[in-house]
């Protein structure tokens, strides 16, 4: 299956009958849905307008992937789903493009103007930037890493429970990492700050990008090196041991920190 391939200079530009398209509005994205499979509309389904300037940020396969952010009235089979679901349901392929494409409109959006002197800014013409033109500063996509630990103790994995999770829902513990730490820093902080235990043996496990709206993050696994679990009440509000096979309600799959749960329950 051919797999996202990123432009180092994303630009604008107009959509070809059988390009991609990745349309936003209102936090949702629009897709077009075939049985329990979801996929992103071609610049033919949308009748888009030839003048109709998107920003072309991939390519999969021989197709180019655009978007952008428009109020857009679909017909059947087009509609707009949460983009959570559209990635958990697209191919791995499709959902790397929702992702960088979200992550690129935010970006956009947030620099329009300058944040030295306030100036509009540009496009810039040679490299996936916003450019100033009286000062000269660039601003380039911005990315903010964030850690996700699974914390084992024998055939136990820490779980918690996030306020702003769906009720029963349990998850790792994850975290932003802070100016001048390392990630590995940054995952004992986390644990420590939201549960009050201590950690060793951390290892990387892997990566997503995470366009919630601009993270990355960075999955580790951790053993149990002492304390007691007292969650902080402010984002975690219960934490406890599961046994394995004893699991609750999960996150869905195609999230990392599914993706860290399943590698140690198989």
């Amino acid at each position: 299956m051919p797999q996202l391939e990123i432009l180092e200079h994303a630009h604008f530009f107009n959509a070809e009958t059988d390009d991609l398209v990745i349309i936003f509005s209102g936090g949702k994205v629009l897709i077009t849905r075939h049985e329990k499979k979801l996929r992103f509309p071609t610049a033919e389904e949308l009748q888009l307008q030839n003048d109709q300037k998107l920003l072309k940020f991939g390519t999969i396969g021989n197709r180019s992937c655009l978007t952008g952010e428009m109020a857009f009235q679909p017909n059947e089979p087009v509609e707009y789903v949460e983009l959570r679901e559209a990635m958990r349901l697209c191919s791995p392929s499709e959902a790397a493009a929702a992702n960088r494409a979200r992550q690129l409109l935010h970006w956009l959006r947030e620099h329009r103007f300058c944040g030295v002197c306030g100036h509009k800014t540009s496009h810039s013409d040679h490299e996936t930037a916003m450019v100033c033109p009286e000062c000269g500063e660039i601003a380039f996509p911005r990315i903010a890493p964030a850690v996700i630990t699974a914390v084992t103790r024998g055939n136990q994995l820490l779980l918690a429970h996030n306020r702003k999770f769906r009720s029963g829902l349990f998850s790792l513990i994850a975290g932003f990492v802070e100016a001048g730490e390392s990630l590995e820093q940054a995952v004992a902080r986390e644990i420590r700050e939201e549960v009050g235990i201590e950690v060793k043996n951390i290892k990387y496990f892997g990566s997503q990008g995470w366009p919630f709206p601009h993270s990355l993050m960075v999955g580790f696994t951790a053993e149990y090196a002492g304390g007691d679990i007292v969650p902080d009440g402010k984002e975690i509000i219960e934490a406890k041991w599961f046994d394995i096979d004893k699991l609750p309600d999960l996150p869905s799959s195609g999230s990392i920190s599914r993706k860290i749960i399943d590698s140690i329950i198989k």
